[in-house]
């Protein structure tokens, strides 16, 4: 099935693909030789590329197209990179919980709030600000015009544009700056520390740069919104009323962050029943997969029940699939039950301040504001 040439298509491009998946089509050509596809093994063929069609790509160690380093090298940081998060996590575990908890407990809008709490719980795994404190100041203005929700579409294009070239110059520096220094031995090691530890002694500061804020954007922008979703769908519920592991999950089915993955053919072969050119683009549509009438039953609807016996090979993808799926999947699920399984036996109220969705990279919940009701 074929959408329709319409900006409205661009502009609401969910609304578009619910109109599309109403028909259960075996596919979706979003545009010209653009193809949705809408079955798991097509999408895990795609993901995966078991057989070297298309052209390999990480969505996360990406660096102007290409792939950063070496596989090796890639692996090592993402194993390091989550023990490490686990165990700054774990040491703080308490004061973000207390910290979530006070969020909810003050009445203040999301997404935002999401934000807000990963930049300042987790800010000094990513920079160690006693080492690196001139950073600090132009992170704080990347957070405010590119990750909370809607900047992007609304905010200012320069602003954005030189807020990240002065970043990029920055770490740049930190990098050549740390490359001179010992290795450091402290506990507090940050993802600077970690990067440099584990990519080949030249690989460029400019490149080490972008992948810091790889992991910048995983922390700040897609665990705040899986975070955000989940809290908007178990405050429209009044409060937790599911295990919490059910709710994150059924969130992310519903609307999974990282909801566009396109994938280039190296070559022209069969996915599924598409014959695919070396021309067209391949994208895995987690929004789609997990919203096809064919994959789930009553797929528009929340019901984290329905975990309860999900097999481990249900059409789901929140995090991507095979080689290049987010390194901080586990984490990102677990942390963020975590978090909700502490607003178990408080009664919530919910305001939907919007309706407005905005198709970003990485998709966040309409504005909306939590209270916590008190008894009478």
């Amino acid at each position: 099935m074929r959408l329709e040439d319409t900006d409205e298509k661009f502009d609401k491009p969910f609304q578009a693909l619910d109109q599309a998946l109403s028909h259960c089509p075996a596919h979706i050509e979003f545009e010209q030789d653009n193809y949705y596809v809408t079955d798991f093994d097509s999408a895990k063929q795609a993901m995966g590329n078991p057989d070297g069609n298309y052209i390999e790509q990480s969505d996360f160690f990406n660096v102007n197209g290409m792939l950063f380093s070496t596989r090796e090298a890639q692996i090592a940081i993402g194993k390091d990179a989550i023990l490490s998060l686990k165990r700054y996590y774990e040491q703080r575990r308490n004061q973000v919980i207390e910290t979530f908890r006070r969020q909810v407990s003050q009445g203040l809008c999301w997404p935002d709030s999401a934000n807000d709490l990963m930049y300042t719980v987790f800010y000094d795994f990513l920079v160690d600000s006693q080492r690196s404190p001139q950073l600090r100041k132009l992170l704080d203005k990347v957070l405010t015009f590119s990750l909370y929700s809607g900047q992007k579409t609304h905010g200012s294009g320069w602003r954005r544009a030189f807020i990240r070239l002065r970043v990029h110059r920055a770490l740049r520096s930190v990098f050549k700056a740390r490359r001179q220094q010992p290795p450091y031995q402290g506990s507090n090691r940050d993802v600077i520390d970690i990067l440099l530890a584990s990519s080949p002694d030249n690989e460029s500061p400019k490149a080490l740069a972008q992948i810091f804020l790889s992991f910048f954007f995983a922390i700040n922008s897609s665990m705040a919104f899986t975070l955000a979703w989940s809290l908007f769908f178990c405050a429209k519920e009044g409060g937790v009323q599911h295990p919490a592991l059910w709710i994150v999950k059924e969130a992310l089915r519903l609307w999974p962050v990282a909801w566009n993955l396109p994938r280039t053919p190296s070559k022209a072969h069969t996915l599924g029943k598409l014959h695919i050119k070396q021309s067209d683009t391949v994208t895995v549509c987690p929004y789609v997969l997990h919203r096809h009438p064919d994959n789930w039953v009553q797929p528009e609807r929340f019901y984290p029940p329905r975990w309860e016996n999900a097999t481990a090979d249900a059409p789901y993808m929140p995090f991507g699939w095979g080689t290049h799926k987010c390194i901080a999947s586990a984490f990102a699920l677990s942390f963020t039950s975590d978090l909700i399984s502490a607003l178990q036996g408080q009664q919530l109220t919910f305001e939907q301040l919007s309706e407005e969705l905005h198709p970003e990279p990485a998709v966040a919940p309409p504005a909306f504001i939590v209270n916590v009701q008190t008894p009478a």
